[in-house]
């Protein structure tokens, strides 16, 4: 324990407090640059999402490996050394977009390295990789959307009782409710173009739906407020009567739904992945002549360049009705 002295009406009072251990730092010889720049840096600092940490900490421990391989340290790596490793990718049969994305870690871990002093100087600075390519993604048809939408339905019978101890009344309202959730969950996928982990990580103080917006925390904590469609306000009116426990989208055991909970209702629906609606819902508002920027706002692009994809999708559709309706085509 440790006594310390208080002034109180002249008197001195003292008072015992539990010792407090002290925070030291570490050299920077003896720090794990992996950890700091993760934990530390894209967590505390840039805020990233948890997944995409892990995604940065898969790369730099990929790099790390090859060089100690080479008797190389991440410190003591020099731009050949970097070369090397991109050149072991491709002989290794990496996808292209997987080098693109390791290039791109690479150059953020050595800024961020020189920067904080782990590293005298940037051997990526001039570190160059393959060019990404954009593949087109497959874009559903307003009448499929629709349909995945329509076809939800609160069952009139219930399935099979899977859960012990469930009673016929208590298997209905789970079902129905089951169903309300699908419904208002997909139609935020499209109706709003949001990305899964934003959906998922919504709550219910996130939505206005007096004034048909909900408030969305996008990539690097960017916040912005995107507009609800009438169906997927109808919806969410209906699934939020149901009684709810700590969370806006339970999973079958009451926990907060994952990615992967979603991508199981979208195929149990017999629906694409959940970015694909994505997809969708930016190409139909093009072809209804909505602006690029305000696609890009709406979406939560950061790069016009992202959003400029959606160009691609919808010139090839209308060439491909072109050429299907006119008679010089």
């Amino acid at each position: 324990m440790v006594s310390v002295a208080r002034q109180r009406g002249g008197f001195q009072v003292g008072i015992d407090l539990p010792n407090v251990p002290q925070v030291v730092e570490l050299p920077r010889e003896r720090q794990d640059p992996i950890a700091a720049f993760c934990d530390v840096h894209m967590r505390h600092e840039r805020r990233l999402a948890e997944s995409s940490i892990v995604s940065y900490r898969r790369d730099l421990e990929r790099l790390q490996t090859f060089l100690a391989s080479h008797e190389r340290t991440l410190r003591s790596a020099k731009r050949d050394d970097l070369r090397g490793f991109l050149a072991w990718m491709l002989g290794q049969d990496y996808a292209r977009n997987t080098i693109v994305r390791q290039v791109a870690v690479i150059r953020a871990f050595y800024l961020w390295a020189t920067r904080a002093g782990f590293t005298e100087r940037n051997p990526a600075v001039l570190l160059e990789g393959p060019r990404q390519r954009l593949p087109l993604p497959r874009l559903m048809s307003e009448r499929a959307a629709a349909d995945l939408l329509d076809a939800i339905e609160a069952p009139h019978r219930p399935g099979p009782i899977r859960k012990q101890g469930m009673v016929k009344d208590q298997a209905q309202r789970f079902l129905e409710a089951t169903a309300l959730r699908d419904r208002a969950l997909l139609e935020l996928l499209y109706g709003s173009g949001l990305r899964v982990s934003e959906v998922i990580g919504l709550d219910r103080d996130s939505l206005d739906l007096d004034a048909q917006a909900v408030r969305v925390w996008g990539k690097g904590s960017v916040e912005r407020v995107v507009p609800i469609s009438d169906p997927c306000v109808d919806a969410l009116r209906l699934y939020l009567k149901c009684p709810a426990g700590g969370t806006l989208w339970p999973n079958a055991v009451g926990k907060p739904m994952s990615a992967r909970d979603v991508r199981h209702v979208l195929r149990r629906r017999g629906g694409p992945n959940p970015h694909a609606l994505r997809h969708a819902a930016a190409s139909h508002m093009l072809d209804y002549g909505a602006d690029l920027r305000v696609i890009q706002e709406f979406l939560g692009h950061a790069s016009l360049i992202t959003t400029q994809r959606y160009t691609h999708v919808s010139h090839a559709r209308k060439r491909k009705v072109y050429q299907g309706a006119h008679p010089r085509a």
